[in-house]
């Protein structure tokens, strides 16, 4: 009984210490560069979360005006239509490449927001989209279909 109470008594004091020492280390191992490489890494890294930002500032932009507008309802419309279904109004040209790429632009910019799910979109995307509503024909089974990539992809 007295050899518990002692190590009741002991324990917070030995382990709290310990316990901030570790995290302080830690801290200090994350929050701050003490080499040219660390400093360099974290320079670019900076760099990278102020461009995704612009970014992102530019994209939300271009999309807060048709939240008001009639755009927001073909969004939202085309946004929930089932998979097959999509596939088949852009296989038949009822839906254009770029609408339907707008419309998921439009809803991963403001789930990003809540989620930070998105890294970065895919540069020349809209252009690409664009492209394929001036082709003549249907370029395969996905034509025109927005996709998603993990972010430890190179894409091209």
């Amino acid at each position: 009984s007295d050899f518990i109470m002692k190590r009741q008594y002991y324990t917070p004091f030995v382990i709290f210490p310990a316990f901030y020492l570790v995290l302080n280390l830690l801290g200090q191992t994350y929050a701050e560069c003490y080499n040219a490489e660390c400093k360099e890494f974290s320079d670019a890294r900076l760099r990278k979360q102020t461009e995704r930002q612009a970014e992102f500032d530019k994209i939300r932009e271009q999309f807060q005006s048709a939240n008001q507008t009639d755009k927001s309802v073909l969004y939202k419309n085309i946004v929930e239509l089932p998979f097959d279904v999509l596939i088949a109004k852009l296989q038949s040209r009822e839906l254009k490449a770029a609408e339907v790429l707008s419309a998921f632009l439009d809803k991963s910019i403001n789930v990003t927001d809540q989620f930070n799910c998105i890294t970065e979109f895919v540069p020349g995307a809209m252009a690409m989209a664009e492209e394929l509503d001036k082709s003549p024909t249907v370029k395969g089974p996905l034509h025109g279909l927005p996709v998603c990539f993990k972010d430890n992809n190179d894409i091209k």
